[in-house]
């Protein structure tokens, strides 16, 4: 049986969590596959049963998964959002997103209109 389970051309995946802050949850999985489609999997909180500390759960598709993330939208308790993602992604810091944004102070942006308003003149006087 188990060898004509293997031939039917299904994708298995064996997904191996973690419960680290100690409090149980649900499990939510958004599954990526590789014709652009994606799937939520939700499994209920009972899933710790066994064993609150860690756990396992096999994904069986039709179809060939290139990305799993857990808890997508940020629906649980997750205080560390960095290992949710196969594979994994890069996430930028509150700090780096702030130095992205660019801020004028008070006196840039008064040079940016004082240099708006002088081409704004040289093209009303044609020069």
């Amino acid at each position: 049986e188990d060898q004509e389970l293997l031939t039917e051309g299904r994708n298995y995946y064996l997904i191996a969590v973690k419960n680290i802050g100690g409090l149980v949850m649900p499990l939510i999985v958004e599954a990526t596959y590789a014709d652009g489609s994606k799937e939520t999997l939700r499994y209920p909180a009972e899933i710790w049963n066994k064993d609150n500390e860690q756990i396992s759960k096999l994904i069986v598709t039709e179809k060939e998964v290139v990305a799993l993330q857990i808890d997508p939208r940020l629906e649980t308790a997750d205080v560390n959002v960095d290992n949710n993602s196969f594979p994994r992604q890069i996430t930028k810091s509150r700090f780096q997103l702030y130095k992205e944004r660019k801020r004028l102070n008070p006196m840039q942006k008064a040079q940016g209109m004082k240099e708006e308003f002088d081409r704004d003149e040289e093209g009303a006087s044609g020069g």
